[in-house]
């Protein structure tokens, strides 16, 4: 009897650890949820997000984090963040450097509209998602770097970039959205990775300087308004050309 009253009491005693473990980690999951996230910009706009709070990590920038924040100007992110929530950065109109963490796999919807200071962009090599407007309207950003990363493009994640030049896709890439790249109207010339299965309707569409694009892909389609209103584009084929010499051919042409 008394055997069973001491494994009862044991239980009960587990039981209860258990339930106050559970509750404190979800309390602790709650706080990094609900944190006040601009707290961690610094008097120079530099936001710096800490990798873990309450002793919880950091993987996630929750939706509109900062959103229409006008005081941040850089964001340092910690590798334990995977994904950058719908806008989470939503016009922040002096946010100018962000190095994106080794980690991330998705840029949700809208999570950088309207960023108008944002000039450069380098994605790591670990991202599958770039979505749906995420960076539309960023009217400073002039350069795009996709690294190797299997990324899929959303629906106008860049449109109205009216000043971006440069976009190196990743030779792993294999989905661009329709109108993924409209009104970008200070672009000149595009290699396209070999890997993509189709240029989509308006993918290109408004861009009156592009004067060239590179097709890589044996078996890559072309919607036949994925330019439409760009009137000086010349599709050529480099099937099975490595990356750097199309690049090459595309900026020697651009320069005539």
């Amino acid at each position: 009897m008394n055997f069973k009253k001491i494994f009862l009491c044991l239980a009960l005693v587990i039981l209860s650890v258990t339930a106050l473990t559970v509750f404190a980690e979800n309390e602790a999951v709650q706080t990094v949820a609900d944190v006040d996230y601009t707290v961690f910009i610094d008097e120079n706009g530099v936001a710096t997000i800490p990798a873990e709070i309450n002793s919880v990590p950091v993987t996630e920038i929750p939706a509109k984090a900062f959103y229409n924040n006008t005081t941040v100007k850089k964001v340092v992110f910690p590798d334990t963040v995977t994904v950058i929530n719908k806008y989470a950065f939503y016009k922040c109109t002096s946010l100018s450097e962000v190095t994106f963490p080794k980690s991330l796999t998705k840029i949700d919807v809208n999570a950088f509209t309207g960023c108008a200071a944002l000039e450069n962009i380098v994605f790591p090599a670990t991202l599958t998602e770039v979505s749906a407007y995420s960076f539309m309207n960023c009217t400073n950003l002039k350069s795009l770097l996709f690294s190797n990363a299997n990324a899929s493009v959303g629906f106008a994640a860049f449109s109205n970039c009216v000043n971006l030049k440069v976009i190196e896709f990743g030779d792993n890439i294999t989905n661009i959205a329709s109108s993924a790249f409209a009104g970008c109207s200070a672009l000149e010339s595009v290699v396209l990775p070999p890997n993509l299965i189709r240029v989509n309707e308006n993918t290109f569409s408004g861009c009156p300087m592009l004067k060239k694009v590179v097709i890589r892909g044996i078996n890559t389609t072309v919607h036949s308004k994925a330019f439409t209103n760009s009137p000086l584009v010349n599709v050529e084929f480099a099937v099975n050309t490595p990356t750097e010499e199309v690049t090459e051919v595309v900026e020697q042409a651009t320069e005539i």
